[in-house]
């Protein structure tokens, strides 16, 4: 075999080499013309056989010939080489692909660019997902620096890793004090339940959302938020996502309506209050009286046990005036912006009992209290607990009066089961129709006669129970109507942003 046809023999071996191969190659002049191409490069730019495209010039296939000048000059200016380079070409159809050559530039004995050999690959769908991926990145961007809430990323760790400007304002910190923030490090979160559903979320991979107090600007402002835990991953990362909206003015708004619905039941029971205070009045305005005349008798002689008797009834009739009054306090207070305290279940029983004993006695119904709950201690806001117990009282009673049954029987019940106090508020009335058990939590729905009832009672309490960390549900197990309290013996304290 002649020199010749062992190097014919030896390009076509290499070319069937090089058909094998999945990347396109092709073999072209400094002016573009191509010599040589494996199957892979033809199929590339959309023909069936390399055939077709050898002969032809290979800036034909740039969508912008400028390219193709672009590229030599970086080819040259990189000593003949080249790789990973990304350019713009077009199919036999038109179709517009991205391509990435690697590329070397062959010399002739003058030292002239001669040939250029390059392998191409058809990158198009990979920059698509990398311009969509870069895309919703910075359309994510976008939306955390314009949205409202107030958006942060977490590693597991606790350190925080991007969270855009609302989060600052939200909480009253700059920028730079935010970064700082590590919720495993801060000793002021231990205990609350931003960090406990934080922990939760970071255990169970399940979002966690939630309601809570922030104490911000050095614990000067408390801002109502809800929250949202999530966990995101990015690049084989995993992150915890932190999304919390401002409730502050939808807390104030609450607020009002907690202010009026507490008027509304008070004016419900003005008309029984203010026998009860006439009556222990009127006592003590008599036997005052008989002392006046006895003390203006010349025949009075001084009996020391009636005197003791007289004292008795008004210390007693005094006492009695004192606890409706302390009632009308616990009652009427806006508790909203105090801090939790410990309160007596014992207190809050009697503060009940004391603002709708008339109306009952009146009525002939029986109001039962819980036994033994002395010793019984909640942390809690007082005047909303009372305000809640009361609403239920007042709605059993307005129930019972619809129904020509001789018992009318209320009953309050308190149990303590393990970290939590539940209250329960039941009469023997017949109950709750289906169709208005499902409307009952909805603000300003009412069954009362029009101008008797707000419509805020129920969806109120409710919600007051939830700033307790707890809730207000009907038991359906129960014959009659039973209102069921519940609530954390202890409360949860707001949380603090930096220790």
């Amino acid at each position: 075999m002649s020199r010749a046809e062992k190097k014919a023999d030896s390009i076509q071996i290499t070319l069937d080499f090089i058909d094998l191969l999945p990347s396109g190659f092709y073999q072209a002049t400094k002016q573009g013309m191509i010599l040589s191409a494996n199957i892979a490069a033809a199929q590339i730019l959309g023909f069936e056989h390399r055939d077709e495209i050898i002969g032809k010039n290979i800036s034909d296939f740039y969508t912008n010939i400028n390219d193709r000048i672009k590229m030599h000059k970086v080819l040259l200016d990189n000593g003949g080489k080249i790789s990973s380079y990304k350019l713009s070409w077009k199919k036999k159809g038109g179709e517009h692909i991205v391509v990435e050559l690697s590329a070397k530039a062959v010399f002739g004995e003058d030292g002239e660019l001669s040939e250029i050999h390059g392998f191409v690959y058809d990158v198009t769908h990979v920059v698509q997902v990398e311009n969509a991926h870069r895309e919703m990145s910075e359309l994510n961007d976008t939306l955390m620096q314009n949205t409202e809430s107030a958006v942060c990323f977490f590693r597991a760790t606790g350190e925080v890793i991007t969270f855009n400007e609302s989060a600052c304002k939200m909480v009253g910190l700059t920028s730079e004090e935010f970064k700082k923030i590590n919720f495993h490090e801060q000793a002021a979160w231990k205990g609350c339940s931003l960090y406990k559903d934080a922990i939760q979320c970071l255990e169970t991979r399940k979002k966690v959302k939630g309601r809570t107090e922030l104490m911000v600007n050095d614990g000067a402002k408390a801002v109502y938020v809800d929250y949202l835990f999530s966990v995101v991953h990015r690049n084989g990362n995993e992150y915890l996502m932190l999304v919390l909206n401002d409730l502050t003015e939808e807390k104030l708004a609450e607020r009002a309506m907690a202010q009026a619905e507490q008027l509304s039941s008070l004016g419900e029971l003005a008309a029984g209050i203010a026998h009860e205070i006439n009556s222990p009045i009127a006592i003590i305005m008599a036997l005052s009286g008989f002392m006046r005349s006895q003390l203006d008798s010349d025949s009075y002689e001084f009996d020391q046990k009636a005197l003791r008797d007289i004292f008795e009834k008004i210390e007693t009739t005094s006492d009695r005036i004192a606890k409706i009054v302390r009632g009308l306090r616990s009652m009427s207070r806006v508790a909203m912006a105090d801090p939790f305290a410990i309160e007596s279940v014992q207190k809050i029983i009697d503060n009940v009992v004391e603002l709708t004993r008339y109306r009952f006695k009146a009525e002939g119904v029986q109001l039962i209290v819980p036994q033994g709950v002395e010793n019984f201690l909640v942390e809690c806001h007082e005047a909303q607990i009372v305000q809640i117990l009361v609403n239920l009282v007042n709605n059993a009673y307005d129930s019972l009066m619809t129904t020509n049954q001789k018992k009318k029987i209320i009953r309050i019940d308190v149990v303590l089961r393990s970290d939590f106090c539940e209250m329960r508020v039941t009469d023997n009335g017949p109950g709750i129709p289906e169709h208005v058990k499902k409307k009952l939590m909805t603000p300003f729905y009412t069954t009362k006669p029009k101008g008797k009832g707000t419509g805020l009672g129920l969806s109120l309490s409710k919600k007051l129970a939830q700033e307790h960390s707890g809730d207000l549900y009907l038991d359906e197990q129960v014959e009659g109507t039973c209102f069921v309290l519940y609530f954390p013996i202890r409360q949860l304290k707001p949380t603090k942003l930096i220790a």
